[in-house]
This record gives structure tokens, sequence and C-alpha cells, in this order.
């Protein structure tokens, strides 16, 4: 497992250039294996609100450390990289407040300058560090089933209202019409077995074009065949926009293409 990655980078922070930046990628899982002695705490002040703490003593491999700063990060780059003051003054101590929606794409840096013209910069996953109950909040809020956000009300800010409104045009726009478009999908190629249940599993976005079936960007119902209550038979994908549908697994009798044998030899 690679836990960090070493580049060269220009960094450039008010007067002071670094040539080469070390980036380092902290959970909660690795930090002993980097020898970091830090702790951080996460409480909640309210249904939307967390409070995040941090102790960071100035020893070992964080002796360096020159200052700490909060990221957002939308998987693509940094949207906001915002320097920590110490609380109280003069300690190793730091605190913020963050939206719990926020959490997934929050972390921690931590700017340790050894020497010369070098950075080495720790970059915390503040949600491996979250109790179970925050994590699992956490992960709803940034999740990309929308499945379970159909009998929420979200608000209309919510990074995934765009997607959503989606439904209201397309061909297949709920859960039940879905399913019944998997089960016709499922009679008209091969039927269903009588030991057979079924349940709407997820919805998601698609990631590439399928001919004939949705392109990039469409939102797609995935429907569980289920056999005996806990093996999954089939699983049929039905696209929102144009109705149709694909097995993704290989069902019994299904022919794999190969190539036709070459009778004149």
């Amino acid at each position: 497992m690679k836990a960090f990655l070493s580049l060269s980078a220009l960094l450039v922070l008010g007067n002071n250039v670094f040539a080469n930046l070390q980036v380092v990628s902290v959970t909660e899982t690795n930090q002993k294996e980097f020898g970091l002695n830090f702790t951080i705490s996460c409480e909640k002040l309210t249904d939307e609100l967390v409070l995040i703490k941090a102790t960071v003593p100035k020893e070992g491999k964080l002796k360096a450390l020159s200052w700490p700063s909060v990221f957002i990060s939308d998987g693509k780059g940094t949207l906001l990289d915002a320097p920590l003051a110490n609380e109280p003054a003069f300690t190793n101590r730091y605190s913020f407040v963050i939206n719990k929606k926020q959490l997934a794409q929050t972390g921690l840096r931590l700017h340790c300058l050894p020497g010369g013209s070098s950075e080495i910069r720790y970059e915390l996953a503040l949600d491996t560090y979250l109790p179970g109950e925050l994590r699992h909040g956490a992960s709803e809020d940034f999740s990309f089933d929308y499945l379970p956000l159909l009998d929420k009300r979200l608000p209309s800010d919510d990074w995934r209202q765009p997607t959503l409104k989606k439904l209201k045009s397309a061909k297949v726009g709920d859960s039940k019409a879905a399913h019944d478009a998997a089960m016709r999908y499922k009679i008209e190629h091969g039927g269903l077995d009588a030991r057979d249940g079924s349940k709407v599993a997820a919805l998601f976005k698609l990631a590439q074009d399928i001919p004939g079936f949705a392109q990039q960007g469409d939102l797609v119902w995935d429907i569980q065949i289920i056999r005996m209550a806990e093996q999954v038979s089939d699983e049929i994908w039905i696209s929102s926009r144009t109705g149709e549908g694909k097995s993704i697994l290989q069902q019994p009798g299904d022919q794999l293409l190969s190539k036709p044998s070459d009778s004149s030899k």
C-alpha cells in the first residue's frame, strides 16, 4: 500500500518558496505507523454542526510544525485552505466547527518545515477519526447512491439536487416504476423463477455511455433478483431516461461470444 506520494512542487506562501514538497496521507489507521503523536476529537454541537479539536505537540516528526490548516476538497482539487490559530494562544491546541455535510470533503494539513527549501505536509482524513454515529451521518451526506435520498427533503443547495431533478422528467421516475420495468424485462428475457424475489437496491449515475441503453450521467436503477431470500441470481439495470433494461449477470443458457470455427481447415 502506498501511504504517501513524494513529488516536486513549487509552493509559495508569503515570501517563502518551497521547491520540494512531500505529501503524506494520514488516517486514524496508519497514524501510528508514521509515528505521529497528535490527537483528534469530534463533538456533535447540533444536527448540522460538528466541533473538531486537535492537539498537535511539536515533537518527534512534528517538531518542525510551522502551521496547521483546514482544507476542503471536491476530489479534483482544493477548494479552500485556511490556516488555524492556536486556541488558547501559544498552545498546541486547535479547533474549528464544520458542517456535517462537508466532513467527508474536509481534512487537516500539518505543514512541517524541516529546513532548506523543503516542506513535509501531513494531510489528515478527518472522517476516519469520527465516532460511529457521526461517521454514519457523514457517509450518508456524501453518498453516491441516490436511492436513500428519495424519501428525504434535501436543502435546495445540496450538491445532489440537480441530478435528482432529472427524475421529474424521466421515463422511469420512481422506484415502483423501476421495479415494474425490471419485472417486464425479466419476463421477456427468460422469465422469473418461482423461488425468486426482487428489490430495488440502488440508484446511481452512469459513468460511461452504453449504446442503446443509457448515456454517461444518466440515473440508472439497480434491481436485484434474489433467490431463496439470500442469493442474488440476477441484477437488472433500468435506465431512468430511456426505460431500457439490461441484465448484469449472465444467466444459464446465455451463449458466450466466440470466434466461429473455420471449417475449411
